[in-house]
């Protein structure tokens, strides 16, 4: 096996699947333990006719599995390398799952945070679900909704849509934007941990123990986003325990 199919391979296996599939706009549901979709690749219906498997979807109708690249490429209308570099990106650091023989990657161009580090600060990259409507009927057309019980016993349903705009998004028009929100978010992501942290303290030991790890997460990513141009306007600090169990900020 060369080193590509081996960095291809080693992509396969890392990349979420269900992550991906929900980033490129596939409708999914939960069905017990298997994950259901409506598949891409023909005028799907009906929740059941493909489920996710391994690394892609198979469809009892289209009567063939289909990849994660296979997936990026058909919903998003992009090349096999756009797709794979997608799903690098949406996975970890791009730098690698990319062949050396390919043209490196500027490091100033990659998008700065993992998804890991996305929704620890509350950005998950996903797309953005806006409410369109509700009603009392439930919808009969292929569409997002959820539905929602009333006081009263009675069903409503918010029949939503899913919008093209993530970090990611703002990303690839702005990289001093993205970093400002990314930044700011971070800072107040440490904020509240901190503040978590002083009162477990006072209560639990082990919690607080708990906490300060996650406060240090803050702030390797807070680090992280100062490089990348961050322009500082809080103080994110890291929490050091001391034989006493106090707490020295620094």
């Amino acid at each position: 096996m060369d080193d590509r199919n081996e960095l291809r391979q080693r992509l396969i296996e890392d990349c979420d699947i269900e992550y991906i599939c929900e980033s490129v706009g596939v409708e999914m549901r939960q069905r017990g333990t298997a994950t259901e979709v409506l598949c891409p690749f023909h005028d799907d219906q009906h929740f059941g006719n493909a489920r996710i498997r391994e690394k892609g979807i198979y469809c009892f109708a289209c009567g063939r599995f289909y990849s994660v690249f296979d997936i990026v490429m058909k919903n998003m209308g992009i090349s096999y390398f756009d797709a794979y570099k997608y799903v690098a990106e949406h996975t970890g650091d791009l730098s690698n799952y990319m062949a050396r023989s390919k043209k490196k990657i500027r490091a100033v161009d990659q998008f700065p945070l993992t998804k890991d580090e996305l929704q620890f600060i509350g950005l998950a990259d996903n797309k953005a679900k806006n409410i369109l409507y509700y009603t009392d009927d439930k919808p009969k057309n292929k569409c997002h909704y959820d539905s929602i019980l009333n006081d009263d016993g009675t069903w409503s349903y918010a029949v939503y849509e899913n919008v093209l705009f993530t970090m990611r998004d703002v990303w690839d028009v702005s990289h001093a934007e993205c970093i400002e929100i990314l930044g700011d978010k971070t800072c107040e992501k440490a904020d509240e941990v901190r503040q978590d942290y002083e009162e477990a303290l006072k209560v639990d030991e082990y919690k607080a123990s708990i906490l300060s790890e996650l406060l240090m997460f803050c702030v390797d990513i807070y680090r992280k986003l100062r490089k990348r141009g961050y322009k500082k306007k809080k103080c994110v600090l890291p929490v050091v325990r001391s034989t006493v169990n106090k707490a020295l900020l620094f």
